[in-house]
């Protein structure tokens, strides 16, 4: 065997090896956020009332209980989570709906805040911003202690085709188990504020889930972005989910921080 074939069988074992060191490098990044943040990832239960009519065949209720990922961003207890994966009447199905003769209407009549330690804890609407699709909620009474949280403050910038890190709550059936996946961002989105467009792989995670870079810096929240009603969208994404004009984003951290100056301070 000469020498240019030594070496490059040599570079072919090093490069094999190197394959599983990277994965298991993101796989400890994984680890330590679950460690440090798995305390301020919670479920947040919403129960509703919904009322949906249709035009010449009356009204239909029915009580309505959701549970979705919030994710505690302050120590005084203030919790953000999607607010179209809270209340039918936000969901992005009636936004995109173009039919006037189905009315769907949504009032929450309770909010528990369920830790990972399966601690139920009362809470309250303090702020919902429609624009960013973002509920505000806080705990009815302070906090004994302050609560993990994530600086939504100390957040890194993605660029397009960045490795991401997303940490969710599965359901109520696997004991609300922290879980993460990991995926890229496919596009920066610009208007009508900046979004990063996320991968398939975002959809097997929650709502309301902090995303982290694969370097474990905060730098946003999954989020729903939607077209308004009777525009549709056929790029494909997610294998033509965007052609109903929805599209999982992570929304930057610093939006998430300017909305938050709104919510009461209890």
């Amino acid at each position: 065997m000469n020498t240019y074939i030594k070496k490059s069988f040599i570079l072919v074992i090093l490069i094999a090896l190197s394959v599983p060191l990277f994965a298991d490098q993101d796989a400890e990044i994984g680890k330590q956020l679950v460690s440090k943040y798995s305390s301020a990832v919670v479920t947040v239960q919403i129960v509703s009332s919904t009322t949906m009519s249709f035009a010449g065949m009356g009204e239909n209720k029915e009580e309505m209980k959701n549970e979705i990922t919030g994710t505690v961003i302050d120590s005084s207890g203030l919790i953000v989570t999607s607010l179209s994966a809270t209340s039918p009447d936000e969901t992005i199905f009636s936004k995109i709906i173009d039919n006037d003769k189905i009315n769907v209407v949504s009032q929450i009549t309770g909010i528990k805040i369920i830790m990972g330690n399966s601690t139920e804890i009362p809470g309250r609407i303090v702020l919902r911003d429609k624009d960013l699709d973002l509920l505000f909620i806080r705990p009815k009474t302070k906090p004994a202690k302050p609560m993990t949280a994530i600086d939504f403050k100390n957040s890194a910038k993605l660029n397009q085709f960045d490795q991401l890190v997303i940490l969710y709550r599965l359901g109520n059936s696997v004991n609300r188990q922290i879980a993460g996946v990991f995926d890229r961002i496919q596009a920066i989105l610009q208007k009508p504020q900046t979004q990063y467009l996320v991968g398939a792989n975002a959809m097997d995670a929650s709502l309301g889930a902090p995303v982290f870079t694969i370097k474990g810096q905060i730098s946003g929240l999954l989020l729903l972005r939607s077209q308004p009603k009777g525009i549709s969208d056929i790029s494909g994404t997610f294998g033509g989910l965007s052609s109903g004009g929805m599209m999982y984003i992570a929304l930057p951290a610093e939006e998430i921080v300017n909305a938050a100056k709104q919510a009461p301070a209890q």
